[in-house]
């Protein structure tokens, strides 16, 4: 997804509340407001009341997309509608959206991306099955679960909770 971030022309960013909630929908944004590429949000789940949007009628704001994708030359004068050919696609095959597929470096930008920075050392050869094995342990055996955590990886309590805290949004 970075990829077809940095060599896009425009970024569409669907706003939703599972995209919101995702650390990969997040880091995937931040990488688009870090390269400085131009974006347009678009609320894609009915009744979705972003944190920072106030209420536009259609018309105006669809008129308004219409002439920015004109003058990025992705639409000519007088089309209102945009090839999908031209428009960058999340990857279906990424491991990015379904952590059984993460790779080891997927788990890293998970952890970065949930503010776990420190943990990285310690998981440095987990990949996605093994971070929903730790999700597993920790329901089936909370005790060697934290135990692990604390005088293993030598976690603070907070980076513990914090961690906790991420795994359940897997």
């Amino acid at each position: 997804m970075a990829h077809a971030v940095e060599n896009a022309a425009l970024v569409l960013i669907c706003m939703s509340e599972s995209y919101k909630r995702s650390p990969n929908c997040r880091l995937e944004a931040e990488n688009t407001f870090r390269c400085g590429k131009q974006y347009i949000p678009l609320i894609v789940q009915k009744h979705y009341k972003p944190d920072s949007c106030g209420k536009y009628q259609f018309e105006p704001k669809w008129n308004e997309l219409i002439k920015e994708l004109q003058a990025l030359n992705v639409l000519t004068e007088g089309e209102d509608t945009v090839d999908s050919s031209e428009v960058a696609m999340p990857d279906s095959t990424s491991s990015s959206t379904n952590p059984k597929t993460f790779t080891i470096d997927d788990v890293k930008q998970w952890l970065i991306s949930n503010k776990l920075e420190n943990c990285c050392q310690h998981f440095g050869d987990v990949n996605g099955k093994g971070l929903l094995q730790m999700k597993r342990m920790r329901h089936d055996a909370p005790e060697f679960y934290f135990k692990t955590l604390s005088r293993k990886l030598k976690l603070s309590l907070g980076e513990i909770l914090n961690f906790s805290a991420a795994l359940e949004e897997l």
